[in-house]
């Protein structure tokens, strides 16, 4: 523990990380980071706490979903859905989601700028978390694309 203050005080330090407030918030960065199978510094870039949770983004969810799957693949990716498929090297049926533009506009997050000009982009990171929370409760759980915390 002595090790990850040392580290995570000197990242605070800095004043390079605009997501960190304190020495405190570094340590959990790093642990969790640890937790997540990220070195410090990719922690740092890219956890951040919103309303009270730890966020990470959805390409990070994917990236650490990599580390245990041997596969994480788009299928379909369109303006009104998008579908992941993803197979656990433990599993032997893979697991997909789609997730739709109704569902987003359901769920009342589609008001934003990005939304409107970038509808695909939007529904595949929607889709790609979900997908790694729910195919890798065991690494993500608890833990949320910062657009869904908006």
């Amino acid at each position: 523990m002595d090790e990850i203050r040392k580290t995570a005080a000197a990242i605070y330090a800095s004043g390079t990380f605009s997501n960190c407030r304190s020495v405190e918030q570094a340590i959990v960065f790093v642990l969790t980071g640890n937790e997540l199978g990220l070195q410090p510094m990719i922690a740092m870039r890219s956890l951040q706490v919103v309303k009270g949770k730890i966020c990470l983004s959805a390409d990070m969810m994917e990236a650490v979903a990599l580390k245990r799957c041997s596969s994480f693949d788009l299928v379909e990716s369109t303006a009104d859905r998008c579908t992941y498929t993803t197979k656990r090297y433990t599993s032997s049926e893979p697991q997909s989601y789609t997730y739709t533009m109704e569902e987003a506009v359901r769920s009342g997050i589609t008001k934003g700028e990005f939304w409107r000009k970038y509808p695909e982009a939007m529904l595949r990171a929607r889709c790609k978390a979900t997908l790694a929370r729910i195919a890798y409760p065991d690494l993500l759980a608890g833990i949320y694309d910062p657009e869904e915390m908006k």
